[in-house]
């Protein structure tokens, strides 16, 4: 088996909820961990709202009605380019259109987030350093 094959593995395991995986194929022993960390600070209702990648939607709430930017790809998502650098956005900051507002790494690259639309940062969705899936609203904008 050549690493190649691996990749659309890797794929489909991100893309899915499972948080172990692992196969032997010929001859070459393949396992995947999903490092998971549950938040103790979350009582038991937030935990029945809590949608992948930490983000808290209300059941009231529609996805239609969403504006902001939302995950592009599954991948772990950062708000600083580095664990000691100040968050790209926080909660009030004005955006401008191709600010970078966040990363989300994938297969050990790094897809800048940038701002659609001129606005200001309403709520932060997404938790630093978190798994993240496709689609999911990361960070709400109330463009002007």
């Amino acid at each position: 088996m050549r690493y190649e094959s691996i990749y659309p593995i890797w794929d489909r395991f991100e893309a899915s909820s499972l948080t172990e995986l692992e196969i032997d194929l010929q001859g070459m022993h393949l396992k995947l961990v999903r490092n998971v960390q549950p938040d103790s600070r979350a009582d038991s209702s937030d935990r029945e709202n809590e949608k992948p990648g930490g983000a808290n939607v209300h059941k009231e709430e529609k996805e239609d009605d969403f504006t902001g930017i939302k995950a592009p790809l599954t991948g772990t998502f950062y708000m600083a380019p580095s664990p000691d650098a100040d968050p790209y956005v926080e909660v009030g900051k004005s955006v401008k259109k191709g600010d970078v507002i966040g990363l989300i790494e994938a297969m050990k690259l790094m897809n800048e987030l940038k701002a659609d639309g001129d606005g200001k940062i309403v709520e932060i969705m997404a938790q630093d350093g978190h798994l993240v899936e496709y689609d999911r609203p990361l960070i709400r904008i109330d463009y002007v």
